[in-house]
C-alpha cells in the first residue's frame, strides 16, 4: 500500500493498519514507524526515535508513504497501545478537528474501547450525548464554556469517537442570566458572534424572542457566556425581561 497525505493522514491511515491488526513498516521520506499486529512498536523520525519520532510522523500534513506488509522493526523502542500515543498526539499537535457551535456532533461508538484512556471532562462530553447536539446545546447542559467545548469535540472526533456535521449558524435559543455592572447591551459569547459574522457579515445588535415579544438588543462580546444572554439588572428592567428566561436570539441585519 502507497500514496500521499491528500486524502487520509498519517493518523487515519494507522488507525486503519491498527484496527486490522497488521504488521509491518510505514515509512514516509525519512521516517518510519513499525506496527505488530497493529501495535507501534518502533518509530524514527529525521533521527529522532521513539515516542518523539511517532509524534513528528504523526503530525504531517503532506507528503508520500508506503506501507510494507512484514517488515520486521530494528529495535523496540514504543510499548503502548496505538490509541494511548493517538491521543497525546492530538493534544500536543493541536490536530482537532474544528468545530462550530452550531454543527451537529453524534456519537459514533457504544462502547469505548477498553485501552482507550480520556480525560474526565471528555468522559463528561460524551455521556452528554445521548441525541445529536450543537456545542451551544452541550454547553448550557454542562459545566464547560463553548471554548472548552468546540475543542474537547475536536479532539473526540479526531479519535473517531464523535462525528461533526457542519451546519450553517442559526437563530440560537439562550438563556437570559444577571451579571455585574451598568448599561443595557446584551453580552454574548464570542464563539457565538463569530459564527454569526461569518454567516451575515458583521452586525451590531440581535433580535430577541421572548415569548410573544421581540426586542431589539445591542451586544458585546463576553468570554464565557456560552449558552447564556447576560443582562445587568439595568438591561433586564429596561428591554423586560427576567433572568433564567429561554430566548431565542439571531442577529439584527
Amino acid at each position: 500500500m502507497e500514496g500521499n497525505f491528500s486524502l487520509l493522514g498519517p493518523i487515519d491511515l494507522l488507525q486503519l493498519l491498527s484496527q486490522s491488526q497488521q504488521s509491518g513498516g510505514f515509512y514516509v521520506p525519512r521516517g518510519e514507524i513499525y506496527l505488530e499486529q497493529g501495535r507501534p512498536v518502533h518509530a524514527s523520525y529525521r533521527g529522532i526515535s521513539g515516542v518523539e519520532g511517532l509524534y513528528r510522523i504523526l503530525g504531517l500534513r503532506e507528503g508520500p508513504f508506503r506501507f510494507s506488509l512484514g517488515d520486521r522493526p530494528p529495535q523496540q523502542t514504543l510499548t503502548e497501545s496505538l490509541e494511548h500515543y493517538l491521543l497525546q498526539a492530538i493534544r500536543q499537535l493541536d490536530e482537532r478537528i474544528e468545530v462550530g457551535v452550531f454543527d451537529r456532533v453524534t456519537l459514533t461508538v457504544k462502547n469505548l474501547p477498553a485501552q482507550l484512556t480520556l480525560l474526565p471532562s471528555e468522559l463528561a462530553v460524551l455521556n452528554q450525548l445521548d441525541q445529536p447536539l450543537s456545542p451551544l446545546e452541550l454547553s448550557a447542559r454542562s459545566k464547560y464554556g463553548l471554548e472548552a467545548i468546540t475543542s474537547l469535540l475536536g479532539h473526540l472526533a479526531r479519535l473517531g469517537l464523535v462525528k461533526v456535521q457542519n451546519r450553517l449558524a442559526h437563530t440560537a435559543q439562550l438563556r437570559t442570566a444577571l451579571t455585574e455592572g451598568r448599561g443595557t447591551t446584551a453580552r454574548l459569547d464570542p464563539l457565538v458572534i463569530q459564527a454569526w459574522t461569518h454567516q451575515y457579515g458583521r452586525f451590531e445588535a440581535v433580535e430577541v424572542q421572548a415569548g410573544e415579544r421581540q426586542v431589539r438588543l445591542m451586544i458585546e462580546a463576553r468570554p464565557g457566556a456560552g449558552a447564556r444572554m447576560l443582562l445587568t439588572a439595568e438591561g433586564l428592567v429596561f428591554h423586560n425581561l427576567r433572568a433564567e428566561q429561554e430566548v431565542l436570539v439571531w442577529p439584527a441585519l
